[in-house]
């Protein structure tokens, strides 16, 4: 299948395929999205962030779909029942209740529109995602061995947590959950300005490897995308600061 939004969800939702009936949704829908929590009510919070974002890429896919002028009655029906079955509301029943909307012209619907659909963008590499994960443990570190004031400890660990976001949404929404974790970084570092003065160079050249790598990956991946001059101002910011 062509890499874009249709295989995306294609790719999520056949993890359905394997899994009983009997068992608990919240606990399907965890093993299914890869949620991992520190405790059972931010499980419950993140599955439900996750179905939300699985919602706003199918509203997505069929905007895409009647832009280029297909016929809706060909794609709506199933994916229709994919939308049943992506009701939080389901969270609290057995997975029965899911798999009941899961039948094979879900599955064949979304193999469809992938064809349908061009490729958005090319697949970002699991080695790749190692290298972004050592970056946000060199920052994770950095914050244990350096006392920095409140203010820049509080911008580094948001950060993190974008950067976190970033990657766990990857699944959902491709490289266009990476875009948006730069833009947003990029905003936060130019309004941040003041409570960067403090950051250490080491710690500025750990934060700026974050974003930049980011950056770059994205870029690669999305097709006809600006995205590098974004994260070059950035990382130009963050340079300007360190050598100030």
């Amino acid at each position: 299948m062509k890499f874009n939004s249709a295989s995306r969800l294609h790719t999520i939702m056949t993890k359905w395929k394997p899994i009983n009936g009997n068992v608990p949704a919240i606990q399907a829908w965890k093993a299914v999205l890869s949620v991992e929590g520190e405790s059972d009510n931010r499980n419950w919070i993140r599955t439900s962030e996750h179905l939300h974002l699985l919602i706003d890429e199918l509203d997505l896919l069929q905007d895409k779909l009647h832009l280029l002028g297909f016929s809706a009655q060909i794609f709506e029906p199933p994916l229709k029942k994919l939308e049943n079955s992506l009701s939080p509301q389901l969270l609290t029943k057995q997975s029965a209740n899911i798999k009941q909307y899961l039948t094979e012209d879900v599955y064949t619907g979304l193999a469809f529109c992938s064809e349908l659909l061009p490729v958005e963008e090319e697949g970002i590499l699991q080695e790749d995602f190692a290298d972004l994960v050592g970056l946000i443990n060199q920052l994770e570190l950095l914050l244990i061995d350096n006392a920095f004031p409140a203010p820049l400890t509080a911008l580094i660990r948001r950060h993190i947590r974008l950067a976190e976001l970033a990657i766990a949404q990857y699944p959902i929404r491709g490289a266009g959950a990476l875009k948006e974790a730069v833009k947003y970084a990029t905003g936060d570092i130019y309004f941040s300005e003041s409570d960067l003065t403090d950051i250490s160079f080491e710690g500025g050249q750990s934060l700026k490897s974050l974003w930049q790598r980011m950056n770059s990956l994205a870029d690669k991946a999305i097709k006809a995308d600006n995205l590098f001059q974004i994260g070059s101002r950035a990382t130009k910011l963050l340079d300007d600061l360190i050598n100030s």
